[in-house]
């Protein structure tokens, strides 16, 4: 680790590099979910930990929430114009061109760019990993707010074991009297 934090120019080449490009979204998503592989090294994620697939132990729940944070820039496309009443110039504001507004699980319109994280967590204090992040933008929402499921699956969650049994069909569960 540098003695230093980043500066300003480490920033501009890191954005200018990897976080405006499809490709180098991509080379740190597959390097981030690389790194959520330690979830297993520290217990968490088990596939032959306790409980079940029914009644899973807290250390073996991958859980996702859905985040929208606030863009940097407040103006929008239809709002990115500014008269100084004073001396008459209009500006153009920066926008961020990727918000838009979205429907939290409370029902609140919020403004900005969403996200969902995926994480689990352990017993002990300050025992979480997140697993994945996705950027879930609101064309692919579905009207209730809420996203679509990812299709990208998660490095350290074990597949699902085949059953032997199968569940009682509604026929058979029926009584009559």
């Amino acid at each position: 680790m540098p003695a230093r934090p980043p500066n300003r120019a480490n920033y501009a080449w890191l954005r200018n590099h990897y976080l405006q490009t499809d490709e180098g979204l991509a080379v740190l998503g597959d390097l981030h979910r690389r790194h959520a592989a330690q979830a297993v090294t520290i217990g968490l994620c088990d596939p032959n930990g306790e409980g079940s697939y029914t009644h899973p132990s807290l250390d073996r729940v991958v859980a996702g929430d859905g985040k929208v944070l606030t863009p940097r820039f407040k103006a929008t496309r239809k709002n990115r114009r500014r008269l100084n009443r004073r001396t008459g110039e209009l500006r153009i504001l920066q926008i961020d061109p990727d918000a838009e507004t979205h429907i939290t699980g409370g029902g609140d319109q919020v403004w900005g760019n969403k996200f969902v994280i995926t994480s689990t967590r352990g017993d002990a204090r300050n025992q979480r990993i997140i697993l994945d992040i996705n950027r879930s933008p609101k064309k692919t929402a579905k009207p209730n707010g809420r996203s679509k499921p990812s299709t990208r699956s998660c490095p350290t969650s074990p597949a699902p074991k085949p059953s032997s049994t199968t569940a009682p069909s509604a026929a058979s569960t029926s009584t009559t009297s």
